[in-house]
């Protein structure tokens, strides 16, 4: 399980990411482009992955990955409380760069090897 204190942590550790509201929701940016939003009554979280990765993760792990609206466009469901953070922290890697800039995300790469 992951708590929303640990998603917050996890998604300002990128860089340019920041907080602001969507619809009453604490949402992670970067430059204003969604990468993560916490939906807390549902003790959910929201990512936005590549397609054929949404799709491979909703089919091997249906207990923790789940599509509904705007699922073309990549948006992936997250249950809080089936993941755990490694797993957590690789997903929202990704979808982090799947928004992110090229640069920014050639910089973070480098930073990171």
């Amino acid at each position: 399980m992951i708590t929303e204190k640990t998603v917050r942590k996890i998604a300002l550790s990128f860089p340019e990411a920041e907080e602001k509201d969507h619809f009453g929701e604490p949402s992670f940016r970067v430059r204003n482009k969604i990468f993560l939003t916490i939906y807390r009554k549902d003790n959910l979280a929201t990512v936005k992955l590549p397609l054929d990765y949404q799709k491979m993760l909703a089919e091997n792990e249906p207990d923790i990955f789940f599509i509904g609206g705007w699922a073309h466009q990549g948006w992936t469901r997250i249950r809080m409380k089936n993941i755990g953070k490694d797993h957590f922290q690789h997903v929202v890697t990704a979808s982090w760069k799947n928004v992110a800039p090229k640069r920014v995300v050639k910089a973070f790469e480098e930073d990171q090897a």
